[in-house]
């Protein structure tokens, strides 16, 4: 009795040491599943910074995980894309399909010079030679040498009886590339056309011949006008009071009117639209209508939001267009103290793309300028953030 309770006492104490140890290594196991947990968590936590929010759910959870999981968008492959469905409905004859393709490439890439090419000959192909015009100008400002983009800018300055400035594109390929057979009949056509226009007046130049001389001395092969006498409405007869003499006739007063409304002409303005430019065309369209005026200009780019200027002057943006706006910076913004305008536009000026560009390009003129409105921004807005503009600026 003694020995058989002493075995079933032994037995329970090996059975209860096996519960410890199952117990004790699956307490071990949860710790070494917490602290993998822990080291995930410092992992995400180190490598991304916290996202604000409001809850705390699991879905929450998982969208940040799906954030940071998110690859990167490849902007240039991703335009390269766009520009290949645009060649296929240029190919299928859809030239307006074609255009938003070209357009939502140069978007993403506006670097690319062929983009502006291939849209411009889309351009023409619905006659809107104007606009391919301006799209073969950007092309060749991102590459000088894109004979594609010469030849079309030559048909689109051709329709629009711009025939010298043609003559000279076409020239320009057939030097380049001899063997261009379109570029030479084009030639042809041209220099047909120009043929076939009448030769262009000569502006009267009324300063070279005394009014006086004109009068006095008529040119012998100018027949001499027959003066009738002036018929009085009460007798019905001649009048013989009627004085005449050469300042009533007429010719002089009219070559004088005729050189007020030229010169009228040649001052006249576009006026300033009532609503912003909705994108580069718009905006360089109402830009090169002003000629240059500055008060004009500055009305128009006031109404510009900022935070808008990388889309709407990516496109348009020239060396000139920079120095118009550094000028009206300079001369307007800065006279009626509008610092709180002054830094938004020049720090959006440096998100546009080919700002580098036309950067390299800047005047002594323009530096000193730029580098008068960063320097009268010091105790308006914070030290670090002046430095951060005359560093990206280059001056």
């Amino acid at each position: 009795m003694t020995s058989s309770t002493t075995r079933d006492n032994k037995k329970i104490l090996e059975q209860n040491q096996h519960v410890r140890d199952y117990l004790l290594n699956l307490k071990q196991w949860k710790n070494s599943l917490s602290n993998n947990s822990s080291n995930i968590s410092q992992s995400h936590t180190t490598s991304t910074p916290p996202q604000p929010t409001t809850t705390v759910s699991g879905e929450t959870k998982k969208n940040r995980e799906n954030v940071i999981d998110a690859p990167t968008i490849d902007n240039t492959a991703e335009s390269l894309k766009l520009k290949e469905k645009g060649n296929q409905m240029f190919a299928q004859q859809k030239y307006k399909e074609a255009i938003e393709y070209y357009s939502m490439s140069i978007q993403l890439d506006s670097t690319n010079s062929v983009l502006y090419a291939n849209r411009a000959f889309a351009y023409i192909k619905l006659k809107n030679y104007t606009q391919a015009e301006v799209d073969c100008n950007r092309c060749l400002n991102l590459d000088p040498r894109n004979l594609k983009a010469y030849h079309r800018r030559g048909i689109a300055r051709k329709e629009l009886k711009k025939y010298d400035e043609a003559i000279s594109d076409f020239k320009y390929c057939i030097t380049n590339e001899p063997s261009n057979k379109d570029s030479q009949l084009e030639l042809t056509k041209c220099i047909e056309l120009k043929s076939l226009e009448p030769p262009k007046q000569p502006k009267p130049q009324p300063s070279i011949v005394p009014i006086e001389n004109t009068v006095s001395k008529p040119s012998p092969t100018t027949p001499t006008t027959k003066i009738q006498p002036v018929i009085t409405p009460s007798t019905n007869t001649p009048s013989t009071n009627t004085a005449i003499t050469p300042a009533s006739i007429p010719t002089t007063i009219k070559t004088t009117s005729l050189e007020e409304k030229l010169s009228k002409m040649a001052t006249i303005k576009a006026p300033v639209p009532k609503q912003p430019p909705r994108n580069s065309f718009e905006f360089e369209r109402v830009y090169l209508s002003f000629q240059g005026d500055e008060s004009l200009f500055y009305q128009y780019f006031k109404m510009i939001d900022p935070k808008h200027i990388p889309r709407i002057i990516d496109e348009a943006l020239t060396p000139q267009l920079l120095t118009s706006i550094i000028s009206i910076l300079a001369s307007h913004y800065l006279v009626n103290s509008e610092f709180e305008l002054i830094y938004p536009i020049l720090n959006n000026l440096l998100k546009i793309s080919r700002m580098s560009i036309n950067l390299s390009a800047m005047s002594k003129e323009d530096k000193q300028n730029l580098k008068l409105l960063i320097d009268a921004l010091s105790g308006k807005i914070a030290q670090d953030l002046v430095n951060e503009l005359i560093n990206k600026y280059q001056l």
